[in-house]
């Protein structure tokens, strides 16, 4: 089985996101892309945090493991310091949306049109609420 592992890289997951979007991310923000040998299976675009809030946006092209799921969800609970994540991805893609219900995301609405014409699916998620990382 090949290795999967996450790597901070704000160049690549700006570029996987906006190739699969078809929109740029907002600046400044954090990339971290996610691997399964050498196979891009994700990115994540984290932006817009303070105030105990973190905003992400994420795409998902083949399975994740716990422990890149893992290591997303320690850099906004612990290096950023959120108490919240709001997520969104697009409503096609039903990869990242399964995988961040299975995560314990909670759906909060549609955002029509928020992808250069396109719809988003948001989803948060409350440190208090999720079961992957011990705090």
């Amino acid at each position: 089985m090949p290795t999967a592992y996450a790597s901070r890289d704000d160049a690549g997951a700006a570029a996987h996101i906006e190739e699969v979007l078809g929109s740029a991310p907002a600046r400044p923000y954090v990339g971290i892309v996610l691997y399964r040998g050498a196979h891009r299976v994700g990115s994540v675009i984290i932006n817009g945090w303070g105030h105990g809030n973190c905003f992400f946006t994420a795409v998902v092209t083949g399975p994740l493991s716990i422990a890149q799921t893992r290591y997303v969800f320690r850099y906004c609970f612990e290096t950023l310091d959120c108490h919240r994540i709001t997520a969104t991805t697009l409503v096609t893609n039903g990869l990242a949306i399964h995988t961040m219900r299975r995560l314990g995301f909670k759906y909060e609405g549609i955002l029509k049109g928020y992808y250069s014409g396109k719809d988003a699916a948001m989803y948060r998620l409350l440190r208090s609420e999720q079961k992957i990382v011990r705090l």
